[in-house]
C-alpha cells in the first residue's frame, strides 16, 4: 500500500488486492485514518509523520477491523517516499496479514 501524508488525512494512493478482499471493500482513494478508532487517529498520524522523515524503512505492525468482522494484524516494512513535488508518502509492504480476533476483542 502507498499512502500520502496530508495535514489531516492519510489518503490511500494504492492498496493491493489481498488487503482489499480481506477488508471487504475497495480502499484506494479513501482516508487510511478512518480505519482506526477516533482516539487512536492522532497517534497514528504522528507515528506516520515520524516514519516519513526517517532516512530508511522500518518494521511495522498494526491492527485494523475489517468490514467482514475479524480484527486483522498487518506486519511488514514501511518506508518513506519523497515525491518529485516534495510531498511525503509512505510505502508499506505487508508481509503477513492474519486474523487475530473476531468482533472487537483481540485474542
Amino acid at each position: 500500500m502507498i499512502f500520502d501524508l496530508e495535514d489531516t488525512r492519510l489518503p490511500l494512493r494504492l492498496v493491493g488486492t489481498q488487503l482489499t478482499n480481506i477488508m471487504g471493500k475497495e480502499l484506494t482513494g479513501t482516508d487510511n485514518l478512518l480505519v482506526y478508532p477516533k482516539p487512536q487517529r492522532a497517534d497514528f498520524m504522528r507515528r506516520h509523520r515520524l516514519l516519513a522523515r526517517q532516512p530508511c524503512g522500518m518494521r511495522s505492525s498494526s491492527f485494523a477491523s475489517s468490514i467482514k468482522g475479524p480484527v486483522i494484524e498487518m506486519t511488514g516494512i514501511a518506508s518513506p517516499l519523497i515525491r518529485d513535488d516534495g510531498a511525503l508518502s509512505v510505502v508499506r509492504v505487508i508481509e503477513v496479514i492474519q486474523a487475530v480476533a473476531t468482533g472487537n476483542q483481540l485474542s
